[in-house]
């Protein structure tokens, strides 16, 4: 019998999925409520909900103004897009 792997969110795999999710949404997208609609799309086949928008946006916010590295835009967006990876909507189908 195989039993599936899990991945936690900071597997180096997911890390470089996110990484490279997060290049598609800067590509695609020109301001940070753009990289939450084309994440949650790209992600979840979805558009975000109001609330989740809501807070993924303040976490775009928050985070970037507490980040000092000079790709902090970047790091912003991979972040989200981990935390978007890590999430039970993205590891389970229903």
């Amino acid at each position: 019998m195989r039993t599936a792997k899990i991945l936690d969110s900071n597997n180096d795999f997911v890390l470089k999925q996110s990484e490279s999710l997060a290049r598609r949404v800067a590509e695609e997208s020109a301001s940070p409520s753009q990289w939450v609609d084309r994440a949650f799309q790209l992600a979840y086949g979805r558009q975000p909900t109001a609330t989740e928008h809501a807070a993924a946006g303040g976490f775009v916010r928050d985070f970037g103004r507490q980040t000092h590295a000079a790709d902090r835009g970047m790091l912003t967006l991979v972040t989200l897009c981990q935390s978007l990876m890590a999430s039970a909507e993205f590891r389970f189908i229903d």
